[in-house]
């Protein structure tokens, strides 16, 4: 199994109401891809490290539905919209391990 981890932190000032379509946006992308196992996605509580951010985690069964993850047309829709309306760019974390 690959595990992947996205964190990224919300553009300064941006509305609650865009926040939330973030959220939405991200969590749609994971019912049309089928590959992801479990994804969960939410808001950082600020509890102990950063706030104001967007933390995804999703496991694939191997390389190839990750690759599959990777470039489909609607994760990478979704990769621009990130950048340019929801998130920072600079303040992507982005990783995976195997298990």
């Amino acid at each position: 199994m690959i595990r992947h981890i996205f964190m990224a932190t919300f553009k300064a000032g941006l509305a609650d109401e865009i926040k939330a379509d973030a959220l939405a946006t991200f969590k749609a992308l994971y019912r049309e891809i089928t590959q992801a196992v479990n994804p969960e996605i939410g808001l950082s509580t600020g509890w102990v490290g950063g706030k104001n951010q967007l933390v995804l985690t999703a496991d694939f069964q191997n390389k190839a539905d990750f690759d599959i993850y990777m470039n489909h047309p609607r994760h990478l829709e979704l990769i621009d919209k990130a950048q340019n309306i929801y998130f920072d760019p600079k303040s992507f974390i982005v990783v995976q391990f195997e298990f």
